[in-house]
């Protein structure tokens, strides 16, 4: 059976053990920030200094606050989503570099142990790494003033991706693409 077959059929199979544990499951891991990202993006329609909010990233928040009215448990759909949506830009990646391999790795990910666990919260992480992956996959496609708009919002993410802009900072000049480092600045 071919990789491209499999993916989709282990990307469904993944949702449906994360809807299981979702369903099954009433403790929330990591807690406290879980729940106050959750009530953060919830009411931020009322009290929209919230979106704004860096504590809670504004990027996060934004993109959050419609799936709370579905509740805590859609909030953390919203995360499951980004995830589904990351690990497909994971095996684009990867199959750049190991054709035959590429499933591998995607499974690895989704079954590395922090990251199967934050699927399933109101976390920044798995928001982080969705953009960071889409950035490495639109560099790679040279698509590099997207690469750096997108990159130029990791902040408002995480706080901690603005130590990646030295880096994609260098990798544009290696480039020779002057106008990308400048836009690393527009989030």
């Amino acid at each position: 059976v071919e990789e491209k077959t499999l993916l989709p059929v282990f990307l469904v199979a993944l949702v449906f053990i994360q809807l299981w544990l979702l369903w099954k499951n009433e403790v929330v891991y990591e807690g406290t920030d879980n729940i106050t990202h959750f009530h953060m993006a919830r009411y931020a329609f009322e009290n929209p200094h919230l979106f704004l909010h860096l504590w809670g990233k504004p990027v996060f928040t934004t993109l959050l606050a419609p799936f709370t009215f579905l509740g805590f448990k859609g909030a953390q759909l919203f995360n499951l989503l980004i995830a589904v949506l990351t690990l497909i830009f994971t095996y684009r990646i990867s199959k750049s570099f190991f054709p035959k391999g590429a499933l591998a790795i995607v499974v690895l990910t989704a079954f590395a142990p922090v990251y199967f666990m934050l699927m399933l919260t109101t976390l920044t992480e798995i928001l982080f790494s969705f953009v960071l992956v889409v950035s490495v996959y639109l560099f790679m496609k040279n698509k590099l003033f997207f690469t750096a708009l997108l990159l130029s919002f990791i902040p408002f993410v995480r706080s901690e991706g603005i130590i990646l802009f030295p880096v994609f900072a260098v990798a544009f000049a290696l480039k020779r693409n002057w106008i990308a480092i400048p836009v690393l600045a527009a989030g």
